[in-house]
């Protein structure tokens, strides 16, 4: 905050001695910028700087064309030209955008130069969207259809050699992803993208390393992509996973939460989620279950009694 604060004073410094030359960023065209040679020049951004590239930028540890510093989470950056007549190209990456800028030495570059948005982003406004046009957005949710996309996937060799135009614009690909909390684990092991339905079919299997066997949820899996989660909206698996052993897992992921494409790309690092789990305990076949003394009123036991199964007509 203090390295910021020393910046912002040395702009202000700046704009009582001269005015701050003001350029508008553009798309896909490098900007050429004047850099001092014997003091720094400084570029403020109207957005945080997120990334540097360039050949020749050093930061002092290594031998270098142009020296840069720049604050963290900030939107400011000094350069200054070590090799005289020396340009160089790099880019700014602000966000999910890239900026290009051509560096040229000069002994009377500016002390800063000030960055704005393009006038073609200041005229970007939201669009406003009717009912019907919600509705056109909206994947259709079909249990046959995703069913017909889980044989696709589950019988590629067999069906692509009889039906291949089913397969005309679906990709796949081997995988070993991953998601282990040490006692249970859930690799994925082949992805189906099918662009159409917007769906990925992802198979693998549950893997228990306990000594007993272990219920899950299948109806709670959840998948992965950095830090955004996507329902299963139809998942095949076992409920109980025996010991030390696995069970095959098969299910589709359709479009985000809200139900709108989500055009998650195959290459992505997909992590099956499991449920929480809990030992499986073989049911007694003289037991029957539990009532809750609540049933009784006031007079009922004091706490839920075991019922006893009436066997071979005795009481």
């Amino acid at each position: 905050m203090r390295t910021i604060t020393l910046w912002l004073a040395l702009l202000l410094g700046v704009t009582e001695a001269q005015q701050i030359p003001v350029m508008k960023l553009t798309e896909g065209k490098p900007l050429t910028i004047k850099i001092g040679t014997k003091q720094a020049t400084i570029l403020q951004f109207p957005r945080k700087i997120t990334g540097l590239l360039g050949y020749g930028l050093t930061d002092g540890k290594e031998p270098g064309s142009y020296h840069y510093s720049h604050p963290k989470n900030s939107a400011l950056l000094s350069l200054r030209n070590l090799t005289p007549g020396k340009e160089a190209d790099i880019g700014i990456i602000l966000g999910e955008d890239l900026v290009l800028l051509h560096l040229k030495p000069d002994d009377n570059a500016p002390a800063a130069v000030r960055f704005i948005e393009s006038d073609q982003r200041r005229r970007l406004k939201p669009r406003m969207i009717s009912a019907a046009g919600l509705q056109d957005k909206q994947l259709e949710y079909n249990t046959e259809k995703l069913l017909q996309l889980l044989k696709l996937a589950r019988n590629e060799r067999v069906f692509q050699a009889y039906l291949p135009h089913l397969y005309q614009d679906a990709e796949s690909r081997e995988a070993e992803l991953i998601y282990d909390d040490g006692h249970v684990a859930s690799v994925i092991r082949r992805l189906y993208r099918f662009p159409k339905e917007d769906a990925l079919v992802l198979i693998g299997a549950i893997q228990n390393r306990f000594d007993y066997p272990i219920l899950i949820d299948p109806g709670s899996f959840e998948v992965r992509v950095g830090k955004r989660v996507y329902p299963a909206v139809l998942v095949d698996a076992s409920e109980m996973v025996p010991a030390s052993s696995s069970v095959p897992v098969h299910l589709i992921i359709k479009g985000d939460a809200e139900g709108n494409r989500a055009n998650l790309a195959i290459k992505n690092d997909f992590r099956l989620v499991h449920s929480d789990y809990r030992r499986y305990e073989e049911p007694d076949p003289e037991w029957g279950g539990y009532v809750d003394a609540s049933l009784f009123g006031d007079t009922g036991p004091s706490k839920a009694q075991p019922i006893t199964v009436n066997q071979g007509g005795q009481k």
